[in-house]
């Protein structure tokens, strides 16, 4: 909102409003949610035929919901090309799970994104796929430049000696980024 860049939420967007919900009602709403938009964004597609669709995310594919991979098919009968930003080679926290649902969605995209060499390569090897249907697009930063830090001056500002360990983890804590792993073997 700062940047004026509005974000486009779809035909319905309630359960962002109501953070409150226990989380199975609220995932329920969310799951209506999808639907409608997925029709929404199907007659969209039909009646405006872009030539690219370029997904970010598809939410359905760990729940074995075919829905999103038949709009990706419609799209590309219609003409279009469709482009999947793989953010995750396999969805966090699930293992191997949904490596069939994931190879079937890698199979339909025209083209792939990957933010690093590594997913690239496993792409090649775990799903068979080909270099001419990879990109490899580091992640940006958002908007902006984040400012440089200066060591030295962090470690005044914090009241850290300059001869002490510092670490800094980063992110979400979730189990599949194994913290207690990093943990356990520092210790």
């Amino acid at each position: 909102r700062r940047r004026g860049i509005r974000n486009k939420p779809g035909l319905l967007d309630v359960s962002s409003k109501l953070p409150a919900l226990p989380s199975p009602v609220r995932r329920a709403l969310k799951l209506i949610e999808c639907g409608a938009n997925l029709a929404a964004l199907l007659v969209s597609l039909v009646v405006w035929r872009p030539h690219i669709l370029h997904v970010q995310f598809l939410p359905l594919v760990n729940y074995r919901l075919p829905f999103e991979s038949w709009l990706l098919r419609i799209a590309r009968r219609i003409g279009a090309k469709v482009i999947y930003t793989v953010h995750n080679l396999l969805s966090q926290d699930t293992g191997d799970r949904h490596r069939e649902q994931y190879g079937r969605l890698y199979r339909i995209a025209d083209k792939l994104i990957c933010h690093d060499p590594e997913t690239a390569r496993r792409l090649r090897n775990e799903f068979d796929v080909g270099d001419q249907r990879i990109e490899i697009i580091p992640h940006g930063s958002f908007f902006e430049e984040a400012p440089r830090a200066n060591g030295r001056n962090s470690r005044a500002r914090l009241g850290i000696a300059a001869d002490e360990c510092v670490v800094l983890w980063q992110g979400i804590l979730r189990p599949y980024k194994g913290l207690p792993f990093l943990l356990e073997a520092w210790r």
